[in-house]
């Protein structure tokens, strides 16, 4: 005769759903939202463990959760210091946090286009790259004023000189 294993011990109070916990005068609800939280607050703690200059931190759990979204331990460390330097309330600093990570994500989007660009483009330079990100910079210092569509191919040209007349004394002044 095959014996069968104990079941697992119950968890959940007498009739509720799963995820539902009973503690003594208080019901707990654990949803995925609520574990990936904890997860990222673990992160971003067991990467400020050493640093001395984060301990403000430890018992702000919200910006915790913010900061242990940031893929980069070194941008996690590098925020976190500058956070524990201005001291802003946390909705702000979970404000800072969340524009830095945008801003990566912009930045990442910007670099895989390149990217794609140089795959179709085997022979595009490191010169002629900077060169169009320079103009997407005067496009951009542009931002919110009127362009014509295609302007931005003309920004770093200079525009010909007008023909000189015969008249005009330093044409005449040229040809002798």
């Amino acid at each position: 005769m095959m014996k069968s294993l104990p079941l697992p011990r119950q968890t959940n109070a007498p009739g509720a759903p799963m995820g539902v916990r009973q503690k003594p005068g208080k019901e707990m609800v654990r949803n995925a939202k609520q574990i990936a939280q904890q997860v990222h607050r673990q992160r971003a703690l067991a990467i400020l463990k050493d640093d001395p200059h984060s301990q403000w931190l430890a018992n702000k759990p919200d910006v915790l959760d913010e900061l242990g979204r940031i893929d980069s331990d070194h941008a996690l460390k590098v925020i976190a210091r500058r956070i524990c330097q201005l001291k802003p309330s946390p909705p702000q600093a979970i404000e800072m946090i969340r524009r830095h990570r945008e801003f990566n994500k912009l930045a990442d989007e910007l670099v895989s286009t390149i990217e794609r660009y140089v795959e179709r483009q085997p022979a595009t330079t490191r010169t002629e790259i900077l060169e169009a990100i320079d103009t997407v910079k005067g496009v951009l210092g542009q931002f919110g004023q009127p362009t014509e569509a295609g302007s931005h191919q003309f920004l770093k040209k200079q525009a010909p000189a007008p023909p000189q007349k015969p008249t005009d004394p330093q044409f005449v002044d040229k040809l002798f």
